[in-house]
């Protein structure tokens, strides 16, 4: 494949919503105390793609987390998980603690 042919199936690729819903994840923010997600431990700067769990367990811990779509998140000594069902909708499962969050106003988007 000729590199203008690589440079032009990467814009399209980066300019599809499609493939921009499958890029949906969480990035670490911060962490205090221990983070893992599915027993790895987490550091801040990583991703965390959709249908992962995310644990902050143990007291006072706690992680916060920016999603792709804007959403923000703080574990507080629990876990959670995500779900992204389509390019509209995101399912937070709270499995144990408490999580605070913040969602920006869209008609687009739902959660």
């Amino acid at each position: 494949m000729k590199l203008h042919h690589m440079v032009l199936f990467a814009f399209c690729l980066f300019m599809n919503p499609i493939a921009k819903a499958d890029s949906f994840h969480a990035e670490v923010v911060k962490i205090k105390g221990t983070a893992t997600s599915e027993g790895e431990k987490l550091k801040v700067g990583d991703k965390i793609s959709a249908g992962k769990v995310i644990s902050a367990k143990g007291k006072g811990n706690f992680i916060d987390l920016k999603f792709s779509n804007g959403t923000a998140m703080r574990i507080v000594s629990g876990e959670l998980r995500v779900e992204k069902k389509n390019k509209e909708l995101s399912v937070y499962n709270v499995l144990a603690g408490k999580v605070f969050s913040y969602f920006e106003k869209s008609d687009k988007d739902k959660h």
